[in-house]
């Protein structure tokens, strides 16, 4: 979990200070890249029930990841979230159930 926020902070710092998306006001190739964390990170955290982050810890990077899941080219582009919330949760279905049998 550390290492996941110090990540979180060095995309923050060294990528989105002073910007709304890292190639500036308009979404470019690392927005595209590392876009997965805007469209997977609230459907994880609904299924594990957790807030693995929070507006004080990373203010840039949820804003950057509420802008960029925003956008009408990547909603059109992107599974809903009611199917990433299935996806995950079967997911964690199958890893509970490989821990319990061993």
């Amino acid at each position: 979990m550390v290492r996941l926020i110090e990540s979180f902070k060095v995309l923050e710092d060294h990528g989105l200070k002073g910007k709304k998306f890292f190639n500036g006001e308009t979404i470019g190739y690392a927005d595209i890249v590392i876009g997965w964390i805007a469209w997977w990170f609230e459907a994880i955290e609904d299924v594990v029930n957790i807030k693995l982050v929070d507006h004080m810890t990373v203010p840039r990077l949820l804003q950057w990841m509420k802008d960029f899941s925003g956008d009408a080219m990547i909603i059109g582009s992107l599974p809903s979230r009611e199917v990433m919330y299935t996806y995950f949760s079967r997911k964690r279905e199958e890893l509970l159930a490989t821990r319990a049998a061993k």
